[in-house]
């Protein structure tokens, strides 16, 4: 058939035609479109059936509209996309029962953007669009406008998409209480939530393209424990406890690092809590522990105490003829063993003491040998060694000194625990300082039983011990002191051989 005979079809073409091509002017969402271009094709073929497939970007054509027959029932049809495009067009898309149909790819671009299938009740029916000139290019124009008309849905849909999100996901962000910020390498603020704005009492505009140190700290350069410069250089997670110039309250600040597709750190995200609120809790929780840990140097100043009056009663004079030299001999062990609980006496005093208000500049190598000085008779007792292997130089750091001096009693208190029930086994303590960039490592190790591997994530968990007595609370209150100095703490052990503890905390800028 060379020409259209019937004016009758002839308008309903030309009018579906007319109203496709209209389409494109007029704001329909996705799904009306594809209404409209499945009920064109089935009125300008005269179908009983109208079913859209679209290319899914994967390799397949997946049902997307359906006019006639139930989507239900054709939901999960798909049919493979073919390198030669007569086997799609020659391939019926459905197991239906009618007795003719059409299949007419939509290209746009010289891309498949979908298929269009028609069917009917009607034996030969389409046969004119296979084999009519006119009809022939009038299907190809219809297929034409669908195929633009399809593809522009599918972009304002895919805009809206991502303007829905980003809207959405910029209320969440800015109704988080939390101060989140996103900085750059060079600690510009790249984004910064509602809540960053409002801490500071500044606005948006205030606040993107400043260094985070300048918003945060007033400073005019970055620290050496800033968080978002830890994070840079280690490339890892960063937590700790801190004040803000004029502000008040304790911040809890955890940064992490984010990466490019080629992963390369190109910036950090710090989140920051206000946790005042729970500052008493956190000290009480201290002193609880401190008392615990206590509990053993208490054991010992008894020792001490009885082993002193032992000392009194065993060796008091025989008779008046005992010599001069008898009564001096027995008045200096009394003296060494009153002197010895008395020290311990004071360590305890000393710890219990609350801290002062302000960090001062020690050098590390001081803090280590006061808390081992604590166990020296243990350490004596179970015949334990110690292994000071200390860098040639000070090391200064910038801390609470009693915080500290805790961190490190509570250590090699671990550590001797470890070591005492080993039998005949060799007991060292080692403990060895470096200096790492602007870092101080410390390194205590013990030659005790070591770790089993399923308690080795659990040990900074609170509450968390396998010893008889005590709260667990002793290793979780040393990450906590650490990580409020800016630093780190970690674990390595060998089961049966031997544990290590290493410190890392900022170096001071100055000495005192």
């Amino acid at each position: 058939m060379a020409y259209i005979s019937d004016e009758k079809k002839l308008y309903q073409r030309t009018k579906a035609l007319s109203d496709t091509f209209a389409l494109s002017s007029k704001t329909l969402d996705y799904k009306s479109t594809l209404r409209m271009v499945a009920k064109q094709f089935k009125v300008f073929t005269e179908a009983d059936a109208s079913v859209l497939m679209l290319n899914d970007g994967k390799g397949n054509l997946n049902t997307a509209y359906s006019i006639g027959i139930p989507i239900s029932e054709i939901k999960d049809a798909t049919l493979p996309l073919s390198k030669r495009l007569k086997d799609i067009i020659a391939r019926p898309v459905i197991d239906a029962r009618y007795t003719s149909f059409l299949n007419t790819p939509l290209i746009r671009n010289r891309k498949l953007i979908g298929l269009s299938a028609v069917f009917s009740t009607v034996p030969e029916i389409f046969h004119p669009f296979e084999h009519g000139k006119y009809e022939s290019l009038f299907l190809t124009m219809l297929a034409g406008y669908a195929a633009i008309n399809i593809e522009n849905a599918s972009l304002d849909e895919a805009v809206r998409s991502m303007e829905y999100s980003q809207a959405n996901w910029k209320n969440i962000f800015n109704s988080i209480d939390d101060l989140i910020s996103v900085h750059d390498r060079d600690y510009n603020i790249i984004l910064a939530n509602k809540s960053v704005a409002r801490e500071f009492n500044k606005n948006e505009k205030e606040i993107i393209g400043k260094k985070c140190y300048e918003i945060y700290y007033g400073s005019d350069e970055c620290s050496a424990i800033c968080p978002c410069r830890r994070v840079s250089e280690t490339k890892t997670k960063c937590a700790a406890n801190i004040t803000y110039p004029k502000k008040q309250g304790v911040f809890n600040i955890t940064t992490f690092p984010f990466f490019d597709e080629t992963g390369n750190c190109i910036g950090t995200i710090r989140v920051t809590k206000n946790v005042s609120e729970f500052k008493g809790l956190q000290n009480q929780t201290v002193l609880t522990e401190k008392v615990s840990s206590l509990g053993a140097v208490i054991g010992w100043i008894l020792h001490e105490y009885d082993n002193s009056c032992t000392a009194i009663h065993g060796n008091k004079p025989a008779g008046a003829n005992e010599s001069v030299k008898r009564y001096r001999s027995v008045l200096n062990g009394i003296l060494k063993k009153s002197g010895c609980a008395s020290g311990i006496i004071k360590h305890v005093v000393d710890l219990m003491e609350h801290e002062g208000i302000a960090k001062i500049n020690i050098d590390i190598h001081q803090i280590i040998d006061e808390a081992i000085s604590w166990f020296s008779d243990r350490l004596k007792v179970h015949d334990i060694q110690i292994d000071r292997e200390y860098h040639k130089l000070p090391i200064i750091i910038c801390c609470y000194k009693k915080q500290m001096l805790q961190v490190f009693i509570n250590l090699i208190s671990n550590a001797l625990d470890a070591m005492e029930d080993q039998g005949d086994n060799e007991r060292i303590l080692s403990v060895k300082t470096e200096k790492y960039g602007t870092l101080a490592k410390i390194y205590v190790k013990d030659t005790g039983c070591g770790i089993p591997m399923e308690n080795k994530d659990k040990i900074f968990e609170p509450f968390f011990t396998t010893k008889k007595s005590g709260i667990g609370l002793g290793l979780p209150l040393c990450q906590k002191i650490v990580l409020e100095h800016g630093g780190t703490i970690h674990v390595s052990s060998q089961t049966g051989k031997a544990t290590t503890m290493t410190v890392e905390l900022p170096l001071a800028k100055h000495k005192n």
